[in-house]
Protein backbone atom coordinates (compact mmCIF):
# COMPACT_ATOMS: atom_id res chain seq x y z
CA UNK A 1 0.00 0.00 0.00
CA UNK A 2 1.42 3.60 -1.09
CA UNK A 3 1.87 5.80 1.85
CA UNK A 4 -0.99 8.62 0.22
CA UNK A 5 -3.57 5.44 0.79
CA UNK A 6 -1.94 5.39 4.67
CA UNK A 7 -2.55 9.16 4.74
CA UNK A 8 -5.61 8.56 3.24
CA UNK A 9 -7.38 6.25 5.96
CA UNK A 10 -5.91 8.19 8.81
CA UNK A 11 -7.79 11.65 7.09
CA UNK A 12 -10.91 9.76 7.04
CA UNK A 13 -10.26 8.72 10.33
CA UNK A 14 -9.65 12.08 11.30
CA UNK A 15 -12.87 13.56 9.62
CA UNK A 16 -15.03 11.26 11.42
CA UNK A 17 -13.98 12.60 14.38
CA UNK A 18 -11.63 10.16 15.73
CA UNK A 19 -8.40 12.09 16.68
CA UNK A 20 -6.35 8.93 18.28
CA UNK A 21 -5.06 5.66 17.70
CA UNK A 22 -4.41 2.80 19.23
CA UNK A 23 -6.13 3.73 22.66
CA UNK A 24 -6.17 1.14 25.01
CA UNK A 25 -9.30 0.22 26.71
CA UNK A 26 -9.57 -0.89 29.99
CA UNK A 27 -9.76 -3.78 29.07
CA UNK A 28 -6.67 -4.26 27.04
CA UNK A 29 -4.67 -2.06 30.01
CA UNK A 30 -6.10 -4.94 32.49
CA UNK A 31 -5.04 -7.84 29.72
CA UNK A 32 -1.82 -6.72 29.63
CA UNK A 33 -1.07 -5.85 33.04
CA UNK A 34 -1.87 -9.60 33.80
CA UNK A 35 -0.17 -10.96 30.97
CA UNK A 36 3.08 -9.34 32.35
CA UNK A 37 2.31 -10.19 36.25
CA UNK A 38 1.34 -13.53 34.93
CA UNK A 39 3.30 -14.59 32.31
CA UNK A 40 6.94 -12.03 32.65
CA UNK A 41 8.70 -14.25 29.70
CA UNK A 42 5.51 -13.10 27.65
CA UNK A 43 5.76 -10.08 28.48
CA UNK A 44 9.68 -9.58 28.17
CA UNK A 45 9.71 -11.53 25.04
CA UNK A 46 7.70 -8.47 23.43
CA UNK A 47 9.91 -5.69 25.31
CA UNK A 48 12.67 -7.13 23.39
CA UNK A 49 11.16 -7.46 19.86
CA UNK A 50 9.71 -3.81 20.14
CA UNK A 51 11.89 -1.73 22.81
CA UNK A 52 14.57 -3.10 24.64
CA UNK A 53 17.43 -5.57 23.44
CA UNK A 54 18.32 -6.26 27.54
CA UNK A 55 15.11 -6.54 29.00
CA UNK A 56 17.06 -7.81 31.87
CA UNK A 57 18.59 -4.80 32.84
CA UNK A 58 14.44 -3.22 33.37
CA UNK A 59 12.55 -3.57 36.84
CA UNK A 60 10.20 -6.77 35.16
CA UNK A 61 8.30 -6.21 38.65
CA UNK A 62 7.08 -2.69 37.23
CA UNK A 63 5.82 -4.02 33.19
CA UNK A 64 2.60 -5.13 34.61
CA UNK A 65 1.73 -1.66 36.66
CA UNK A 66 3.48 0.33 34.23
CA UNK A 67 1.45 -1.62 31.33
CA UNK A 68 -2.01 -1.06 33.38
CA UNK A 69 -1.67 2.76 33.58
CA UNK A 70 -0.18 3.40 30.13
CA UNK A 71 -1.78 6.26 28.28
CA UNK A 72 -0.59 4.91 25.01
CA UNK A 73 -1.96 6.07 21.86
CA UNK A 74 -1.39 8.87 19.62
CA UNK A 75 -2.97 11.99 17.48
CA UNK A 76 -4.06 11.01 13.56
CA UNK A 77 -1.54 13.78 12.69
CA UNK A 78 1.37 12.36 14.64
CA UNK A 79 0.75 9.29 13.34
CA UNK A 80 0.62 10.84 9.33
CA UNK A 81 3.78 12.98 10.31
CA UNK A 82 5.86 9.18 11.02
CA UNK A 83 4.76 8.09 8.22
CA UNK A 84 5.98 11.35 6.15
CA UNK A 85 9.27 11.10 8.25
CA UNK A 86 9.75 7.20 6.94
CA UNK A 87 9.70 8.24 3.24
CA UNK A 88 12.42 11.36 3.52
CA UNK A 89 15.87 11.30 4.44
CA UNK A 90 15.69 14.63 6.62
CA UNK A 91 13.45 15.43 9.24
CA UNK A 92 10.94 17.64 7.61
CA UNK A 93 7.36 19.78 8.44
CA UNK A 94 4.01 18.73 8.47
CA UNK A 95 2.79 18.16 5.28
CA UNK A 96 -1.51 18.52 5.37
CA UNK A 97 -1.45 17.34 1.57
CA UNK A 98 1.00 14.43 -0.13
CA UNK A 99 0.95 17.25 -2.90
CA UNK A 100 2.81 19.63 -0.91
CA UNK A 101 6.28 20.20 -0.84
CA UNK A 102 8.51 18.65 1.73
CA UNK A 103 10.31 21.42 3.15
CA UNK A 104 13.18 20.07 5.97
CA UNK A 105 12.73 21.59 9.37
CA UNK A 106 15.27 24.06 10.05
CA UNK A 107 16.93 23.58 13.52
CA UNK A 108 18.37 27.39 13.64
CA UNK A 109 14.51 28.34 14.17
CA UNK A 110 14.93 26.55 17.83
CA UNK A 111 15.12 28.94 20.52
CA UNK A 112 19.40 29.30 21.72
CA UNK A 113 17.91 29.90 25.46
CA UNK A 114 17.01 26.64 25.90
CA UNK A 115 19.33 24.22 27.26
CA UNK A 116 19.29 20.60 25.43
CA UNK A 117 20.07 17.07 27.13
CA UNK A 118 20.05 14.26 25.27
CA UNK A 119 20.32 10.96 27.05
CA UNK A 120 20.30 7.78 24.60
CA UNK A 121 20.23 4.12 25.07
CA UNK A 122 22.92 2.00 22.68
CA UNK A 123 20.37 -1.28 22.34
CA UNK A 124 17.13 1.46 22.43
CA UNK A 125 14.84 -0.28 19.63
CA UNK A 126 12.47 2.77 19.40
CA UNK A 127 14.70 5.34 19.13
CA UNK A 128 18.02 4.20 17.34
CA UNK A 129 21.13 5.57 18.38
CA UNK A 130 22.25 6.78 14.73
CA UNK A 131 19.21 9.28 15.19
CA UNK A 132 20.36 10.51 18.85
CA UNK A 133 24.15 11.13 17.11
CA UNK A 134 22.47 12.81 14.36
CA UNK A 135 20.74 15.27 16.67
CA UNK A 136 23.25 15.45 19.03
CA UNK A 137 25.35 17.08 15.81
CA UNK A 138 22.51 19.03 14.90
CA UNK A 139 21.88 20.35 18.43
CA UNK A 140 25.45 21.05 18.81
CA UNK A 141 26.16 22.83 15.87
CA UNK A 142 23.28 26.04 16.98
CA UNK A 143 25.08 25.51 20.51
CA UNK A 144 22.09 24.22 22.31
CA UNK A 145 23.47 21.09 23.45
CA UNK A 146 24.67 21.08 27.43
CA UNK A 147 24.35 17.42 27.63
CA UNK A 148 24.82 14.37 25.74
CA UNK A 149 25.45 11.28 26.92
CA UNK A 150 24.73 7.27 25.97
CA UNK A 151 24.25 4.26 28.17
CA UNK A 152 25.49 0.82 27.00
CA UNK A 153 22.85 -1.55 26.62
CA UNK A 154 19.81 1.01 27.57
CA UNK A 155 16.58 0.19 25.80
CA UNK A 156 13.66 2.60 25.82
CA UNK A 157 11.91 1.66 28.72
CA UNK A 158 15.24 1.29 31.27
CA UNK A 159 14.97 4.48 31.44
CA UNK A 160 11.53 4.80 32.42
CA UNK A 161 12.14 1.63 34.59
CA UNK A 162 15.43 0.53 36.13
CA UNK A 163 16.31 -2.04 38.24
CA UNK A 164 17.77 0.11 40.27
CA UNK A 165 18.79 4.23 40.66
CA UNK A 166 20.90 4.68 38.10
CA UNK A 167 23.28 7.18 36.45
CA UNK A 168 21.53 8.38 33.89
CA UNK A 169 19.19 10.09 36.87
CA UNK A 170 22.02 11.40 38.25
CA UNK A 171 23.44 12.92 35.16
CA UNK A 172 19.69 14.62 34.25
CA UNK A 173 19.42 16.11 37.58
CA UNK A 174 22.50 17.22 37.61
CA UNK A 175 21.36 19.17 34.36
CA UNK A 176 18.53 20.69 36.13
CA UNK A 177 20.93 22.11 38.65
CA UNK A 178 23.11 23.83 36.19
CA UNK A 179 20.56 25.15 33.81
Amino acid sequence: MKLAHYLGILKLLEFFGLNEIMNFSSTAQWLFSEICKNLSGVCEFFISMFSDKHPDFDNSDRYGPFFAHYPSGTSIKQAMHMMQLSTQENYTEFRWNEDDPVVAYDFYKFPKNIPVAILGGTDDMLVDVQDTRWLKDIMENIGVLKLYKEYSKFGHLTFLLPKKVLEPYYDILMFFKQH
